[in-house]
């Protein structure tokens, strides 16, 4: 039965975010005391349309869906239905919102105003394009000073998959300084990105206090995301391989990474005349419209 404490499976075999846990939470509440058997297809649109409220749009709710589809997938693996009844569930369309991308001044503006804890955790998402939710999770041990990498840890289909993370040298020196000030607070096992207290971030937490930063500033539109999506557009705009900003960014496929690439009409047209300038191509004859010609 779905409920407090009943046949749920261990989250921590395949959750790392709160949103994985308010999701299962949420799934819980709408068939409390229902076996997990008895839930059927119907039902979750039903649950799926019910989410939807001003504060929490499709593309929210899509997110929700991606853990519930792999908690039934899981429930069907381990012999607990039959069927999975998410199997033919499509997600909700969600309306492409175009992103707000930082400038320079912008990031400069915000580091002059955000509180120590928050410019850590920003200057590594502004410098690497990594997600909110895979800087939160960092320890110290991820980071390897020898090698100047970073590994990090994504869910994908509630499987983890690491990649590794060049550091620059700025951001070598950024936390080179930052462990050796705290030995403490700077195990293997700790935590690379705390709150004032020295605490564990909790994602939600970061979000609001990057809303509060840019409240200051009169940035609207700007957020935590846009920075990631600033590097990734910047480094899609800049010549280099969509194949190496996918593995920098974390994505499953190329269709996602092509989103960063925003190509602006009259850049394309600049591009054409500069290649046909290169070209050098004189057409042969001229033909008149209306006129005749063999």
């Amino acid at each position: 039965k779905f409920g407090k404490g009943k046949i749920l499976p261990k989250r921590d075999c395949f959750l790392t975010e709160e949103v994985d846990s308010k999701a299962l939470d949420s799934l819980a509440d709408f068939f409390s005391n229902s076996l997990v058997g008895e839930v059927a297809q119907m039902e979750l649109e039903v649950f799926q349309q019910g989410l939807l409220n001003p504060n929490f749009g499709p593309a929210s709710v899509n997110r929700y869906f991606n853990v519930i589809r792999h908690f039934f997938r899981k429930c069907e693996e381990w012999k607990f239905i039959k069927e999975n009844p998410t199997k033919n569930l499509k997600n909700l369309k969600a309306p492409k919102k175009k992103k707000r991308l930082w400038t320079r001044a912008e990031v400069k503006q915000f580091f002059t105003l955000a509180p120590d804890w928050l410019q850590d955790i920003a200057f590594f998402i502004y410098e690497t394009g990594v997600r909110r939710g895979e800087a939160v999770s960092l320890v110290w041990s991820d980071f390897d000073f020898d090698r100047n990498v970073v590994r990090v840890v994504s869910i994908k289909g509630g499987i983890p998959v690491e990649r590794f993370i060049p550091m620059t040298v700025s951001m070598r020196e950024w936390f080179l300084q930052k462990k050796n000030k705290n030995p403490f607070l700077s195990k293997p096992d700790k935590n690379v990105f705390v709150d004032r207290t020295g605490k564990k971030l909790i994602p939600t937490n970061v979000s609001t206090g990057m809303n509060r930063v840019v409240r200051k500033m009169d940035g609207k539109g700007l957020g935590l995301h846009g920075m990631r999506h600033t590097i990734l557009t910047e480094l899609a705009q800049s010549n280099v391989s969509l194949e190496k900003v996918k593995q920098l960014a974390g994505h499953s496929s190329l269709k996602t990474t092509e989103q960063y690439l925003h190509i602006n009409f009259e850049d394309t047209r600049s591009v054409l005349e500069t290649l046909n300038e290169k070209r050098d191509v004189v057409r042969p004859f001229s033909k008149k419209l209306g006129s005749s010609g063999s």
